[in-house]
């Protein structure tokens, strides 16, 4: 929701009148939404539990509203859907004139069989499994619509084979370039929702690399619930400092002092907004082949492919404020949300 957040702000800064339709579903209506927006009208997400044995995915099921139909019939603007998960209504025969695109966030079904085979929760990994099957089959809906906007190349690639239409346009993003008078320290850092377990896994890896051989230089992890396994396992090692729910001025300030963004994922479907953040918030970026995947940001990352790798690069470090002009200026050109919401505007 950052990228969608960030994109909006940019289309009304390029003369865009948005009217914003959204599920809330817990957190409550948000004051920010209002500066991006003309208007914002919220719908109830319908978590019923017979649902999920529906044919149709239960995301897209649950964010399925009559209400919403019939608000998007008082007008007739273009509708731009944010995810496959609220494309429920895209094949309307009463919507079948109106100028409709989607914004693909990655190859869903593809995403939810990863999640699938990763997770150690037998219930989540049948539901997983179950959404997969259903996403794939919901695919062919998507040529209801005019043209879609997809965030990587892997996924343009795969996506032209089932639409005539697909646009790359990579995930929005605050882009604050940090002050180049600050000063890094030498510390790496990892950071992300630390409850899902893609990242939890990713945060236990590093840790166990950084365990397993000598520790090259003081570790953060940082995010959102860390599980009670990685808080053992951090609270355990002298050079780790795990840092649970920081606020966001806490967590801008780790990352932009940080001299070393650690990029690990072990999913490579989409593009992971972090990546695009830690590259503009500065230091030296490593990843590994996962995180990097489908993208054109490989060339800026020292790329690692086991622990004894990231430990020996780390090792090897010695500038930790490395000169990242060319670095910004590549983002700026490809990854600005000023730039990228052109090809909205061009469109229309």
């Amino acid at each position: 929701m950052i990228d969608a957040f960030y994109r909006c702000r940019a289309l009304k800064k390029a003369g865009v009148k948005i009217t914003l339709h959204c599920y809330e579903y817990g957190r409550g209506e948000q004051a920010a939404l209002e500066e991006v927006a003309e208007k914002v009208i919220y719908y109830k997400r319908l978590m019923k539990l017979s649902d999920v044995f529906s044919t149709t995915p239960f995301i897209v099921k649950s964010r399925s509203s009559a209400q919403l139909l019939e608000n998007l019939q008082k007008d007739d603007h273009p509708i731009f859907f944010e995810g496959q998960h609220t494309c429920s209504i895209l094949d309307y025969p009463s919507l079948e004139k109106r100028r409709k695109f989607v914004r693909v966030h990655n190859i869903e079904w593809q995403y939810y069989s990863l999640l699938a085979e990763r997770t150690r929760n037998l219930k989540k990994r049948i539901f997983f499994q179950l959404e997969s099957w259903k996403l794939k089959r919901f695919d062919k809906k998507l040529s209801h619509a005019e043209a879609l906007f997809c965030v990587s190349h892997q996924d343009l690639e795969h996506y032209r084979k089932l639409h005539p239409n697909v646009i790359l346009m990579p995930s929005s993003s605050p882009f604050e370039i940090p002050d180049k008078t600050a000063k890094r320290e030498r510390y790496a850092i990892y950071h992300g929702n630390l409850s899902i377990e893609e990242n939890d896994e990713a945060a236990r890896w590093i840790l166990e690399a950084f365990e397993e051989y000598d520790a090259p230089m003081p570790l953060v992890i940082t995010g959102k619930n860390p599980t009670e396994e990685l808080r053992s396992k951090a609270e355990k090692m002298e050079f780790c400092e795990l840092i649970p729910s920081p606020d966001q001025e806490k967590m801008t300030d780790l990352i932009s002092k940080a001299g070393v963004q650690l990029l690990i994922t072990f999913q490579n479907s989409g593009i992971k907004l972090k990546l695009i953040n830690s590259m503009v918030s500065g230091g030296i970026c490593i990843a590994n082949p996962e995180m990097v995947h489908g993208t054109d940001l490989g060339q800026f990352c020292t790329i690692v492919n086991s622990k004894i790798e990231l430990i020996r690069v780390l090792s090897k470090i010695k500038d930790i404020d490395p000169d990242t002009t060319e670095r910004i200026a590549f983002l700026k050109k490809n990854y600005h949300p000023d730039e990228t919401v052109k090809r909205i505007t061009d469109l229309m």
